[in-house]
C-alpha cells in the first residue's frame, strides 16, 4: 500500500522525506497506467467490418447494401469505401458509426451469377476490408404482350357442335414487343368448375412440362409464338353451358415494364367452336386412302410408308369472293404435302342469309419419322378474309 501524505498547511515546512514519498506515488501510477496500456484492456479504437445486410437476393448492382462494422466516421463522406477499384460517393442518411449505407454502385466484369467484390473502408482509425458476392444490374425490359385467337378446331361433318365429354384444341397468337429477350409465364383457365383448360406442347397433344417461354426483344415488330390450350368438356353438359377460357400471359423479370396480355373466348356446349373469321368455316368431311379418322380424339392417321392419303374438308361461306385454299404442316419433318382440290374457286352471289359449301381435297403424305402435329388449312379470299385452321395429323 503506497504511504499516505499528509496535508500541507500554510506555514509549514515542506521536507525532503514529503517530497520523497510524492515522487514515489507518481512512480507507482505511471507504472500502473503503462502495465494497463500494455495488456490490452483498453478498446482499441480501429475500423472494423463485421458483416454485410441487404433485402434483395442476389445483390446487384443499384441494390442497397448496409456494410455493418465499428468506429466509422461521421458524416459517412469522412469514410473512403470501394467495392474493389470503384469509390462510393453517397451514402444513405441512416448511415452513422456502426453501419454504412449506399446503393452498389457499376463495377466492371461482374458474372450474371455473381462475383465476390472486396469492400474496403478507411478512415483516420484504419483501414479494413471484406468480400460480398455481387451481380450484374438487372436491366428491366419494356413493351407489351398482345393476345389474339387464331385457330379453331376443325369439327367433324355431322358433329359440328362443342359435346359433352370430349376435348378440343384451340390455338393463340402470343406477341412480345418488348426491348429485350424476357420469359413469359402463361397460364390457361376455364372458368367453370369441372372443365379444365391445358397447355399442350408446340406439337402434339402432351401437356407442356413448363408454362415458361423465352422469347427475343424485337422492338417495334415484336415476335409471335402460338400457344395451343385443350379445353375438356365434362359430361352432362347441358346444351347453352357457356364456358369462357382464359389464356393469360405476363414477363417474369421483378418490376418488368412490359404490360401483361390476355385474351377468351366462348365455348358454348350444342354450338360450333368460336371462330375468329365467321364467314368462313371449315369442318372435316372423310379420309381416304393411307389416312383415317380418329373421331374419339378428333385426329387423322396416316399410315407411314404407305404414300399419300386424302383428307375431305367441307368448307361453308356466307360471302361471295374469290377463294384461295392451301395447306401447310407445323412440324413438317417427316411429312409430305401434296395437292390441294380445288385449290382456288370462285363463290358466286349468295342470298341474304344462305351460304355456299365447298369440298376440297388435301393430300398429305406420313413417313417413318413423321410425328404428331397440325395441318393448318389456309382460305384466302381477295376482299381481305385469311383464316387459318388447324387439324391434328398423327402417324401409325
Amino acid at each position: 500500500m503506497a504511504q499516505k501524505l499528509e496535508k500541507v498547511k500554510a506555514g509549514d515546512l515542506i521536507t525532503a522525506n514529503f517530497m520523497n514519498t510524492l515522487l514515489s506515488q507518481l512512480e507507482n501510477l505511471e507504472s500502473r497506467v503503462t502495465a494497463l496500456e500494455a495488456d490490452g484492456s483498453q478498446p482499441a479504437q480501429t475500423v472494423k467490418i463485421t458483416g454485410f445486410e441487404f433485402s434483395q437476393n442476389p445483390l446487384r448492382v443499384g441494390h442497397r447494401l448496409e456494410v455493418k462494422g465499428q468506429n466509422f466516421s461521421v458524416p459517412a463522406e469522412l469514410n473512403q469505401v470501394f467495392m474493389n477499384n470503384v469509390k462510393v460517393t453517397s451514402f444513405a442518411i441512416d448511415s452513422g458509426e456502426d453501419q454504412l449505407v449506399f446503393n452498389v454502385p457499376e463495377i466492371p466484369g461482374l458474372a450474371e451469377s455473381g462475383t465476390n467484390v472486396t469492400v474496403q473502408v478507411t478512415n483516420p482509425k484504419g483501414s479494413d476490408s471484406d468480400t460480398v458476392k455481387v451481380s450484374p444490374k438487372l436491366i428491366i425490359p419494356q413493351g407489351n404482350i398482345q393476345v389474339t385467337y387464331a385457330n379453331g378446331p376443325v369439327m367433324l361433318v355431322g358433329n359440328p357442335n362443342i359435346e359433352s365429354n370430349k376435348a378440343y384444341i384451340f390455338t393463340f397468337e402470343v406477341k412480345a414487343i418488348a426491348s429485350q429477350q424476357g420469359t413469359y409465364a402463361l397460364a390457361a383457365k376455364a372458368n367453370l368448375q369441372g372443365w379444365t383448360a391445358e397447355l399442350l406442347e408446340d406439337n402434339g397433344d402432351t401437356v407442356r412440362q413448363s408454362n415458361i417461354i423465352a422469347l427475343p426483344g424485337i422492338p417495334g415488330a415484336g415476335v409471335t409464338k402460338s400457344i395451343r390450350v385443350r379445353v375438356k368438356v365434362p359430361a352432362s353438359q347441358a346444351p347453352g353451358v357457356n364456358c369462357t377460357v382464359h389464356l393469360d400471359v405476363i414477363e417474369t423479370t421483378p418490376n418488368t415494364g412490359v404490360t401483361p396480355g390476355n385474351q377468351f373466348i366462348e365455348v358454348i356446349v350444342g354450338q360450333p367452336p368460336p371462330t375468329p373469321e365467321k364467314r368462313v368455316r371449315i369442318m372435316l368431311e372423310s379420309a381416304q386412302d393411307a389416312a383415317r379418322i380418329d373421331t374419339a380424339k378428333n385426329k387423322v392417321m396416316f399410315k407411314r410408308g404407305q404414300g399419300l392419303g386424302t383428307i375431305g374438308l367441307s368448307l361453308e361461306f356466307t360471302v361471295s369472293d374469290d377463294f384461295t385454299v392451301s395447306t401447310a404442316v407445323k412440324n413438317a419433318t417427316g411429312w409430305q404435302i401434296g395437292e390441294v382440290d380445288p385449290s382456288s374457286f370462285k363463290v358466286g352471289t349468295l342470298a341474304e342469309g344462305k351460304s355456299a359449301k365447298m369440298t376440297v381435297l388435301a393430300q398429305l403424305a406420313a413417313t417413318q419419322s413423321a410425328a404428331e402435329t397440325e395441318m393448318f388449312v389456309v382460305v384466302k379470299s381477295a376482299k381481305g378474309i385469311n383464316i387459318k385452321y388447324a387439324q391434328t395429323i398423327g402417324g401409325e
